[in-house]
């Protein structure tokens, strides 16, 4: 996650998600930003024209309002005060270090998100391929982060963006299964069709399945997928 990518089109389909899920009863969110300030293309970020589209502002009008006031000022601190997401949220903020302190800044992640029931993970590209793996890649949430948060009881969501080399449904199919590996009680992706192909994995912990189901449920039945923003596989 990057300042730049604050209050764009995956914000806001990101926080339509969570919001459901928590006030389905899910317990209390935590925020692990995978935060960078990495280069990349000069058009990154640039996502934010949907703000003067009513037929996604029907999605969710008071988090919409509530955006396209908050926008002005693009920062990741910013949005953490703006009140897109419940109160009570938990956020960890720091900056991803270089591979050598890559284990002490996750376990300081860990210690702020202690309290949380759900944990959203949001690095910029997704959940790390074995070659990102191997270089512990900042912009990738690496396997045995997952494996630790999953251990410590937290049911997860975590960002993803799929690649241009196969399929997008092959590719979720691949992460779906590699996921099962946790044996979650719920395994379910939510792919966002609008501008570029982001997809959100929701894995509930046994204890949290019911109200993660229901969180699912209403997400479905709401406009986000109704009007074919959202699809659930």
């Amino acid at each position: 996650m990057q300042d730049r990518y604050t209050y764009d089109i995956g914000d806001y389909a990101k926080c339509g998600l969570l919001r459901h899920l928590v006030h389905a009863g899910v317990g209390r969110l935590g925020m692990l930003w995978y935060f960078t300030r990495l280069g990349s293309k000069a058009n990154d970020g640039r996502h934010v024209d949907y703000l003067e589209r009513p037929e996604l502002g029907e999605c969710d009008p008071e988090l919409f309002q509530l955006f396209r006031r908050a926008s002005k000022r693009r920062s990741v601190e910013s949005f953490e005060r703006c009140w897109a997401l419940p109160e009570g949220t938990a956020y960890a903020r720091e900056e991803v270090p270089p591979p050598a302190g890559r284990a002490q800044w996750f376990s300081r992640a860990l210690q702020e998100l202690g309290g949380a029931e759900l944990v959203f993970c949001d690095p910029d590209n997704g959940i790390a391929t074995e070659r990102m793996e191997r270089i512990r890649s900042p912009r990738h949430v690496l396997r045995e982060e997952i494996e630790a948060l999953w251990g410590r009881g937290h049911s997860l969501v975590l960002y993803h963006h799929c690649g241009r080399a196969r399929p997008h449904a092959e590719q979720i199919g691949q992460v779906l299964q590699r996921l099962g590996e946790l044996r979650p009680a719920v395994s379910r992706a939510a792919r966002f069709r609008r501008y570029s192909a982001r997809v959100f994995f929701v894995l509930g912990q046994r204890r949290h399945a019911s109200a993660v189901s229901e969180g699912l449920d209403r997400f479905a039945a709401s406009p986000w997928v109704r009007a074919g923003h959202f699809e659930l596989v």
